[in-house]
This record gives structure tokens, C-alpha cells and sequence, in this order.
């Protein structure tokens, strides 16, 4: 392992050797050519100014020199440079300096193109160098134009290729004297010709002039024009400086037209703002804004769609100001028939103003006016007011509030049908809600039908039982109440039984009647019934009736029952748990109803509600809101409530 660790290192020196040498050859090197460059230099200066051209032999020196003829060549071009910078120095090039050059570059070896690459190079050099030193103050004199002119010509530069050399410099120069020139907000006659002097002296078109200025173009005139329109008035020579602008910035006359309607309906804006500041428009406002259009060149069309804008605005905050409280009064709806007339605003256009808001404004209103589950005639009146400012139909209206509308109606309804007895009241209050809220037919049409079975089941328990014909013999003045099939289920001492079979309830028995199993009871032998959504469990003085009895009727069956003891026994019905089970505070009904969203716990439906005892009532569950949950009529029926 060491060996190996030896003989790296010393590679690794044999590597740094090798390139310090490389890097040593190269150093020597340059310092010789650099060297050699001087005195070859040296030597072909000496040999010019002893012999001149004439007895001049460049190759002969350079073979002397012992120098490499790439080294000869450079050292050539850059004396040969240095002669003919020295003939463009004064801007002139004579004919006896033409003859020197030529004589010059045939001497050392220099080809023709080459020649007149770095002789082209030189001229431009030196045009560009006397651009900027005119340029050197921001300005153009008539004498730095005609210099330059004079340069181009001498040097025989194009107009274009002058043009393309002082490009950037021209550009940036006629940029910075523009904005010079326009800095007032005016351009006078001698402004005009200097900056013409600029774009003759460089060679620039009015088209080239124009696109340098392009970027402040569409700024400066709306700056302009803003400040001519300001009095409300376009006089001759604010025309004149407008023609000026337009001509040096080279704005087409779609460009204007738009940036100067544009100015005219901001000015005119204005205007009418101020005009409504105060919610009114006097007869003098009124010609003052006749006289600016005028003077603006607006049109009577353009005018009344500005104001219908401006007005659109202010009435909206106007309405938003009025209904701030919630409410709005007489004297707030006076208001808004007074700003309507003020700007001639139909109640048709001012409804249309605030139909994006509309719908959400008066959701918000009737959310508040339903919040306690009814809605008074005071709410009724505030709610018509907001209809007719709004532009709301009240079928518009009952649409709009339909879903919320029917989902008061349904946490009402529900209320009223957990209890036991529909009163006449009750279904009084039902139907003024229902008008009230504004709902059709069609979407009470379901809760109409429970409502009248419910209204038949309290018939029932109140004693106002149904007669049923039967096949079955009864006693004499006996009359059937219900006749259905059902299935008895009991408890005897090892485990449960059941039997089907039929049940009859007549006005003075309860008869059970199957192949296995078959018994009758007094209606006051009941000593108490326990309602669930698939039946009854019965609770009886005599054993043998004992028990629970399933059918596919049992809330008709519960109010027959009931009706029929209440003839028997009538304080007895009082204390079956049946009763008292539907007796639920309305406090209590309408905290879980807000618990459960007025939705069965279960599956989430809407319709088919009622208010369940987690804990039946039977076994200790108490009528509070922890124990009291929404189910609809399939979950109920699915639930088992045997503890």
C-alpha cells in the first residue's frame, strides 16, 4: 500500500513538471514575439523614413528580421493604418494622398481588397467620432450639418451607409432634443426647424424620426390634448399645436381619433360627476354640459350614454346607501323616485342598474325577514318594496327564494305534525305561511297529503273513528275500526314468540285471530301504548294481550287504538307513552331540526321527516334535544329501538 502511495506521488510530480515547462515555453514565447514584433517594427519605420518607397524591399527585411510572414503581415497592416489615419484626420483625402496610400500599400505587400477594408474602416471610424462630437450639446448648428455633409461626401459615404453609422446616436440625440423641444407642451416655428436641421444633418427620414419618437407618441399627445381641453374650449392655435404634435409624432388619424374621444368622454365625465355630486342636476348644470359637448364635439348619442353611466353609478350607490339599515322607508323610496327624475333615469333602466345585484340583495332581505320562521306584515311590506325597486316579479321573487322558502315551510310543518292533534289553528298558520313564503301548488302539493292523513289520524284519537265493513259477526252495535293483518309477537319465560294473523278493533274489542294463537281484549284492559314506525307494543291488565304487534299500518292502528280507549277510559289515553312521546317542546323541535339541517341523520332525505327518540320514550328517553334526533319514515322504520 505505501509502495503504491510512492508511485502516485511521484507521477504526480512528474505531471506538475511537465506542465510548469509547457507553461514556461509558452511565457518565452510571447515575450519573443513580442520581441521580435518591435524590432521588425523598428526596422521596416527606420527603412521608410531613410529611403521612402522607392528603394523600400519588404521582403528583403523581412527576411533580415528572420520574422514569420503572418508577424510581417499584422505589423504591415498596423503602420499602413497609422499613414492613412493620419490623410483622414482633416476629413479631406487629396489626389497626391490617394497616389501616397496606394504607393504605400504596394510596397508592403499589402492586397487591394485589404486596402480598402481598413481604408473603409478608418472613414467610418472617424465619421462616427464626428457625429457624437456634434452631438456633444444636445444640438444640431446649420455649420455641424453642413460638416457633416461635407464628411460624407469626401469620405464617399452613401446617404444610407451615414444613416446606418450614426444610427443609435442620431436616434438616442433626436430622442433627447424632442422631448427637449416638447417639454412646454408646445412646438414653435424654430422648434419645427431644428428639429429638421437634426434629421437633414444625419441623413434621417420623417418616417425614421418618427419611429424614434414612437414610444412617447400616444403619452405626449393625451398630455397635450388633456391640457388644450382642460377650459372646455379648442381654440385655432391649440388646433395648430395639435396639427404640429400630430405631424412630428406621425400618429395616423384612427390613432387620434381614438386617444381624443377618449380625452373628450373622460372630460365629459367629469363634468357630469360634478354635476351629480350632490344627487341633483340644476337647469344651469344642465346647460353647462349642453355647452361642453358642444364645444368637445360629442355627440348628443356619445353625451347620453356617458351620463347613463355616471347616473348608473351614483344610483346604485344611492340604493346601496338606502338599504344599508336593511329597510326601506317612504321617504328612502321618495328619494330614489326624486334622483330617477333628476337625471331622467326610467324605473325601468334604474331596475336594470341593480339587476346583477338583485337576486343576492333580496335572498339577504328574506333570510332576515324568515330568520324567526314566519314573516309579519311589516317584513310582507319591506319585501314588496324591495320587489318593486329591484324589478323583481313575485313570481321572479318565489323562484328565487323557493328552495329557502320551502325549507321553513317544511321545519313548520313538521313541528306542527309531530304533536298529536292537528287544530284548526294549526293548519290556518300553515297556510298563511305557505302564502306568505309564495309557494305554488306543486311544491305543497306532498306535504298536503300528509297533512290531511295526519289531520284523519287526529280525527281518530279524538274518537271520530272510521266504520268498516267486516265479515267477521259482531255484537250487537258493534262497529269496526280497523281490520288488517298483522303479527304478534310475546314474551313467555324461556324466550320470544310470534304468530301471524289478523287483528280486528272494533268500538268495543280487540280481537286477534289466527290458526295458533287467538285472543280478544277490552279496549280498558290497554294500560298503555308504545308507538314505533313497524307497530305497537301493547301493555294490558290480562297477560295473554300482552306484547308487540307488527303491521304495515301502525300509526292508524296507534290513533284507532287510542280513540277507541279515549271512549272507554278517557283520562287513560293521557298516560300512554304514545301521547306523550309526540308531546315535544317546539323549543326542543327547533334546535334539532337547526342540529340536523332538517334532514334525516341517516340518509340525508328531505321529505317524510320525524322527530325520533334515540332512547324510547318507554325505556326512560327523556323529550331533550340529545335524545331526540330526524330520521325519515324508511330509516325509522329500519331502526331498532329495543334497548
Amino acid at each position: 500500500m505505501v509502495a503504491c502511495f510512492v508511485v502516485s506521488f511521484l507521477i504526480l510530480l512528474g505531471l506538475l513538471a511537465l506542465a510548469y515547462s509547457a507553461y514556461y515555453l509558452i511565457q518565452t514565447k510571447r515575450v519573443q514575439n513580442a520581441e521580435d514584433r518591435k524590432g521588425f517594427r523598428t526596422a521596416v519605420v527606420h527603412r521608410l523614413q531613410k529611403h521612402g518607397t522607392k528603394g523600400f524591399d519588404f521582403n528583403k527585411i523581412v527576411e533580415e528580421c528572420e520574422v514569420p510572414q503572418s508577424l510581417a503581415s499584422e505589423v504591415a497592416e498596423e503602420i499602413f493604418s497609422l499613414m492613412l489615419a493620419k490623410s483622414v484626420l482633416d476629413g479631406a483625402f487629396t489626389e497626391v494622398e490617394r497616389k501616397k496610400i496606394d504607393r504605400l500599400a504596394q510596397a508592403f505587400k499589402i492586397a487591394p481588397d485589404t486596402g480598402r477594408t481598413i481604408e473603409e474602416r478608418l472613414k467610418r471610424k472617424h465619421y462616427v467620432t464626428a457625429v457624437e462630437k456634434a452631438l456633444a450639446d444636445g444640438i444640431i448648428t446649420e455649420q455641424e450639418k453642413e460638416e457633416l455633409k461635407l464628411l460624407r461626401q469626401n469620405f464617399g459615404l452613401s446617404s444610407s451607409l451615414a444613416v446606418e453609422l450614426a444610427a443609435d446616436r442620431a436616434k438616442d440625440g433626436y430622442l433627447a432634443l424632442f422631448r427637449t423641444v416638447v417639454s412646454d407642451g408646445q412646438i414653435t416655428d424654430n422648434e419645427l426647424k431644428e428639429l429638421m436641421r437634426f434629421r437633414d444633418a444625419f441623413g434621417l427620414s420623417i418616417q425614421d424620426a418618427q419611429a424614434i419618437v414612437r414610444s412617447d407618441a400616444h403619452s405626449l399627445y393625451s398630455k397635450v390634448y388633456r391640457q388644450i381641453i382642460s377650459d372646455g374650449f379648442i381654440s385655432e392655435a391649440e388646433q395648430e399645436q395639435l396639427r404640429r404634435f400630430r405631424a412630428v409624432l406621425g400618429l395616423s388619424d384612427s390613432e387620434v381619433s381614438q386617444i381624443e374621444e377618449s380625452l373628450k368622454r373622460k372630460h365629459y365625465t367629469g363634468a357630469v360627476e360634478k354635476a351629480l355630486s350632490d344627487d341633483k342636476v340644476t337647469e344651469k348644470e344642465k346647460e353647462d354640459l349642453k355647452t361642453l359637448r358642444k364645444n368637445l364635439g360629442l355627440s348628443q348619442n356619445a353625451a347620453a350614454e356617458i351620463a347613463a353611466s355616471r347616473a348608473k353609478d351614483a344610483y346604485v350607490s344611492l340604493f346601496r346607501a338606502v338599504v344599508s339599515d336593511g329597510q326601506i322607508s317612504n321617504d328612502e323610496l321618495k328619494e330614489l323616485t326624486r334622483f330617477r327624475d333628476a337625471v331622467g333615469l326610467s324605473l325601468a333602466d334604474s331596475q336594470a342598474y341593480l339587476k346583477p345585484e338583485a337576486e343576492k340583495i333580496y335572498l339577504a332581505v328574506y333570510s332576515r325577514c324568515v330568520a324567526d320562521g314566519a314573516i309579519s306584515n311589516d317584513e310582507q311590506e319591506q319585501l314588496r318594496r324591495y320587489r318593486f325597486v329591484l324589478g323583481l316579479s313575485d313570481h321572479e321573487a318565489a323562484q328565487l327564494v323557493k328552495k329557502q322558502a320551502i325549507h321553513i315551510y317544511r321545519e313548520i310543518f313538521y313541528e306542527i305534525c309531530q304533536d298529536a292533534d292537528i287544530e284548526a289553528q294549526d293548519e290556518d298558520r300553515l297556510n298563511r305561511l305557505a302564502a306568505n313564503l309564495m309557494l305554488d301548488d306543486k311544491s305543497l302539493a306532498p306535504y298536503r297529503v300528509d297533512l290531511e292523513e295526519k289531520k284523519r289520524l287526529s280525527e281518530f284519537r279524538r274518537g271520530n273513528l272510521p266504520s268498516l265493513q267486516t265479515r267477521r259477526i259482531l255484537e250487537s252495535g258493534e262497529i269496526c275500526h280497523w281490520i288488517g293483518d298483522c303479527t304478534y309477537w310475546w314474551q313467555t319465560q324461556t324466550m320470544a314468540k310470534s304468530v301471524s294473523g289478523e287483528l280486528l278493533v272494533t268500538s268495543e274489542r280487540i280481537i286477534f285471530t289466527s290458526p295458533y294463537r287467538s285472543f280478544e281484549l277490552r279496549p280498558s284492559k290497554i294500560l298503555d301504548v308504545q308507538a314505533h314506525t313497524d307497530g305497537l307494543t301493547l301493555k294490558t291488565s290480562v297477560t295473554k294481550a300482552a306484547g308487540d304487534y307488527l303491521t304495515n299500518h301502525a300509526r292508524r292502528l296507534e290513533a284507532v287504538l287510542i280513540g277507541v280507549v279515549r271512549k272507554h277510559k278517557y283520562l287513560q289515553t293521557e298516560s300512554f307513552s304514545a301521547t306523550k312521546t309526540r308531546h315535544i317542546p317546539d323549543t326542543v323541535k327547533r334546535e334539532v331540526w337547526a342540529r340536523d339541517g332538517g334532514c334525516c341523520v341517516r340518509c340525508r332525505a328531505t321529505e317524510y321527516l320525524e322527530f325520533d327518540h334515540i332512547i324510547p320514550f318507554s325505556k326512560g328517553g327523556a323529550n331533550t334535544e340529545k335524545n331526540i334526533q330526524l330520521l325519515c319514515r324508511g330509516c325509522n322504520a329500519i331502526k331498532s329501538d329495543r334497548i
